[in-house]
């Protein structure tokens, strides 16, 4: 059993993200499956490398950017089938209520 170190209340979400990362030039669109004030699960076949800086943008249901950050690579769920593959990342800057209301409705 995995020890739960996440702070703030995981809320469930299907919510698009714009990643820029190492891995691939340029960007790629990925889904955040939950996400807390602190952090979020990002599900990709495209794995970073644990402790990687990303940048990243939030959008609407029309690809328009809501929100962009930065984000640190904390944990890898590669080992997995292809449709559960994803890594955990840790938001620089703590979303406010306001903005996860948004994106988790």
């Amino acid at each position: 059993m995995e020890l739960e170190r996440r702070q703030q209340e995981r809320r469930k979400t299907e919510f698009d993200m714009r990643i820029y990362s190492s891995i691939k030039k340029g960007s790629y669109t990925v889904k955040v499956t939950d996400v807390s004030a602190g952090g979020a699960f990002i599900k990709s076949k495209h794995l970073p490398e644990v402790g990687e800086i990303i940048s990243f943008e939030l959008m609407d249901e029309t690809f328009k950017p809501v929100f962009m950050g930065n984000a640190r690579v904390c944990r890898i769920k590669g080992d997995v089938t292809d449709n559960e593959k994803g890594f955990g990342v840790a938001f620089y800057n703590v979303l406010d209520e306001r903005l996860l209301t948004t994106i988790t409705q």
